[in-house]
């Protein structure tokens, strides 16, 4: 499991040739409920016949596999079986099937010991998702929000940094692709410091050390420094008013808004005071002055 290579050892020289992948099924255990039919594969073609077909798992397979956890996982939940004729000997004569029940337990098996790296991540302002793509299938929930760092440029030494606070895990428990939800907080400060993922020209991640494991306790272990996004979308999104308080005595209207908001964009002519929903008495504001700190609430 550790680079996704298959041995299958068989009682007489067999045609690598004739392999079909896609008829061999991977189990848990003989009556366990985790089945996983392959749908790839490179078939090593030896120089000379051979009892043993070499199969280098396709990516995809390995990913999903790792995701079937506990799937082939340890020794004991390491089974395989396979139809009729999903290869032939040297005569043309198609190999005997064997049903799950039946399924073989794995003579030797090698566990993953490979930590998952960074392949890209994506970014999304306008619903504040963090994409973040994997070398291999990860373990969702143990990804550490607050090991996410995200950077204006690639020289640390001249780029702007916000670590994330918080956020949750939107994906599955075990897949190569993390999806994680930036918390109001942390979004409403990216968006309002206007020097960092305003664009993909600024928008740099790295991960803190032990960020992440993979299912068997391969620690995320990378130094690199920042990745570039791969696929950046700028906010879109409108803001729209929350909730609001005024206090008389200080002549202060406090508007609280989804999002961070610029206060330079601020109409105050555009504000009317109800004395209740629908209500035809009313006050339209003639000027006033707005703080100039942008942020979710004025």
């Amino acid at each position: 499991m550790n680079i996704g290579l298959l041995n299958l050892t068989f009682t007489k020289l067999v045609d690598a040739g004739t392999v079909n992948t896609t008829y061999i099924t991977l189990h848990n255990s003989q009556a366990g409920a985790i089945d996983y039919i392959l749908t790839g594969g490179t078939v090593y073609q030896p120089a000379a016949p051979r009892r043993v077909v070499t199969i280098w798992l396709s990516l995809g397979d390995l990913n999903a596999i790792k995701a079937a956890y506990p799937l082939f996982s340890s020794h004991l939940t390491s089974y395989l079986s396979l139809v009729n004729a999903t290869l032939t000997d040297l005569y043309g004569n198609p190999n005997i099937g064997i049903d799950k029940p039946a399924s073989l337990l794995a003579d030797d098996y090698v566990d993953d010991a490979t930590a998952p790296l960074i392949d890209y991540f994506d970014l999304n302002m306008s619903t504040a998702v963090l994409t973040i793509g994997f070398s291999e299938t990860a373990n969702a929930s143990s990804l550490l929000g607050s090991s996410i760092v995200l950077w204006s440029a690639a020289n640390v030494s001249e780029a702007v940094s916000y670590t994330i606070v918080s956020g949750t895990i939107l994906s599955s428990q075990y897949t190569p692709e993390v999806r994680f939800a930036l918390s109001s907080t942390d979004s409403n400060i990216l968006k309002a410091a206007h020097t960092i993922a305003t664009s993909a020209a600024n928008t740099f991640l790295t991960l803190a050390l032990a960020a992440i494991s993979d299912m068997h306790g391969n620690y995320y272990a990378s130094a690199a420094g920042p990745l570039a996004v791969r696929h950046f979308y700028q906010d879109i999104s409108a803001p729209a008013l929350y909730n609001f308080s005024l206090d008389m005595s200080a002549g202060v209207l406090a508007l609280t808004f989804t999002e961070s908001v610029d206060p330079q964009t601020l109409n105050t002519t555009a504000i009317q005071l109800l004395f209740a929903p629908g209500s035809a008495t009313s006050v339209r504001l003639t000027a006033g002055a707005a703080n100039q700190s942008a942020g979710p609430i004025f």
